[in-house]
Formats: C-alpha cells, sequence, structure tokens
C-alpha cells in the first residue's frame, strides 16, 4: 500500500520566535517522519533567522497580523497532502512522536477528522473519556489545535464552511475551534485524542507568551486590529502599576536565586529575558 503524503503545517505570529525555536528543536528530536511538505505559517513580522531555522518549504505570511484565523486560511490553501501535522509554536515533546500510528488509524477509521495528542494523562479525564482502541479516545472537547494529524480536505472544508456562516450574517464571537467541532460533529465526524496511561507526550510551554483569545475568534477575519487589540486586558489604573512594579522585584528575585540551582527555572529566566529584548526591539 502506497504511504499517503503527509505535510507539516507550523503556525507562529510576532514576538513567539523563542518559542518557535524551542518548540521545533523538541519536535525534530522525537520525529524523524520525511514530510511531502512543510509550510510555515506566520501571522506578523518575525526574526528572519528563526525562518532559516525551520527551513520551510512554503512561507505563508502576513506582515501585519490579522489573528490566527486568518493565518489558517492562508495557509491552508497551500497544503494538498491527504493529511497533515497542525504543529503551533508553543509545545515541548517528551517522547517519540509516531505519525505512521495516526495515518493508519485514521486510514482504518473513516469517520476519524483528526488524532490530536493530550496534554494530560488518561487517568486525569478517566470518567469523560470513551474509548474507541487501544489510546485513542472520543475527545468531548471536540476539535482541538493541539499537535495533531487531520484530513485535510475535511479541515478545509470547515473554515469553507465557516465563511460562508459568516456571510449568512452570524456574530463569529467564537473561538473557530467551537465552529470546526460543531461542523464535524453534523457531519458525523469524530475527534479524537491520543492518550497514554500514566504520561504525557507533550506539554504546553506557551503560557508567559500566551497571546489574546481575540486573536482566535472567528470575527476577527474581518475585523481592523489596533495596537490595543493586543491587550488582554483593561488598562489598569496607576496605583496598580506601582503595585506591579513591587511585584515583580520580588518574583524576580525569587526566580533569580532559585535559577542557580534550577534548569527549569533558568529556562524561564531565558525565555523573559528573550521575550524583554523582543519588546524592545519591536518598539
Amino acid at each position: 500500500m502506497n504511504t499517503p503524503d503527509v505535510s507539516l503545517v507550523i503556525f507562529t505570529c510576532k514576538g513567539r520566535e523563542q518559542l518557535l525555536h524551542q518548540t521545533l528543536n523538541s519536535f525534530r528530536q522525537f520525529c524523524k517522519y520525511p514530510f511531502h511538505k512543510t509550510v510555515l505559517a506566520i501571522d506578523g513580522t518575525i526574526d528572519s533567522a528563526v525562518i532559516v531555522h525551520v527551513n520551510p518549504d512554503l512561507v505563508v505570511q502576513l506582515p501585519v497580523r490579522k489573528g490566527y484565523v486568518n493565518s489558517i486560511l492562508h495557509a491552508l490553501k497551500n497544503v494538498g497532502s491527504e493529511y497533515f501535522f497542525w504543529l503551533e509554536d508553543d509545545w515541548n515533546f517528551n517522547a517519540a512522536v509516531d505519525i505512521e500510528l495516526f495515518i493508519n488509524n485514521l486510514s482504518t477509521n473513516k469517520t476519524w477528522a483528526q488524532i490530536a495528542y493530550s496534554k494530560h494523562a488518561v487517568n486525569v479525564f478517566r470518567n469523560s473519556l470513551t474509548p474507541l482502541t487501544e489510546f485513542f479516545y472520543n475527545n468531548p472537547n471536540g476539535f482541538s489545535a493541539n499537535p495533531m494529524i487531520c484530513r485535510t480536505d475535511l479541515i478545509k472544508d470547515c473554515f469553507n464552511n465557516l465563511l460562508r456562516w459568516l456571510k449568512d450574517g452570524a456574530t463569529g464571537n467564537e473561538g473557530f475551534e467551537n465552529f470546526v467541532s460543531r461542523d464535524l460533529e453534523r457531519q458525523g465526524l469524530l475527534c479524537v485524542v491520543y492518550e497514554f496511561p500514566d504520561k504525557t507526550i507533550i506539554s504546553h510551554e506557551g503560557y508567559l507568551e500566551s497571546t489574546p483569545r481575540n486573536w482566535h475568534m472567528i470575527n476577527s477575519i474581518e475585523e481592523s486590529h489596533p495596537e490595543e487589540y493586543l491587550l488582554t486586558m483593561p488598562e489598569p489604573a496607576f496605583w496598580r502599576r506601582i503595585l506591579m512594579v513591587w511585584r515583580l522585584f520580588i518574583a524576580f528575585l525569587k526566580l533569580a536565586i532559585k535559577q542557580l540551582a534550577n534548569n527549569e527555572i533558568y529556562e524561564l529566566c531565558f525565555r523573559i529575558l528573550a521575550s524583554v529584548k523582543n519588546t524592545r526591539k519591536n518598539g
């Protein structure tokens, strides 16, 4: 049987160069699969050195940030393989990524639209997971943008349906994951999650540099985004800023001491400094 083509699609955005670098290093360590094509989707401007490190076959870039949904739409237009691996820029891999296993299961189970890795061990959600086969479960949360393999045509259809839905006058004030989940369920298709009983294959590393949820909303396709839209909370009062100075002083003092003996804390400090440096560079 011929092995189907699988593309790798990597999503990143402005200000997350260090995360992307770390994610890709981790992914390459545990995944040796010969992808048909690598597409790097960029929302906004990033350091060109990171693009060189990724070494993609194709770069799909929005020079001015327009949101994750816009980036997905542009990237999908350039994926022609039967399957693709969806990889965001803020994950760490702890074990081998078995692409062949996922493809074999998707080939066998035609109603499975995607197989996503879970950042939890199965025993965390033991009572809410419906087993399908060994280590594969029906995802109670629906579509997931965790690292995953999905059927290209199905995902393209979902996002085309999303565009038609907006044109019909829908408000679009929800995340794209919710729409895709409903659309797949309407078609009788399953979103599947892959979990081990006592260990996790992935961990989420992007909390520090997480972008506002607004960028994931469906209505971000059509709305313009002033710089204030990047804020995740209302503008604070001046006294809160003063309080923040004190809290930062205490927090950084503790981190500075702990990193002397803890590698993970050292890496956190490194990422903080990298973010500060990037903030200076961008204004």
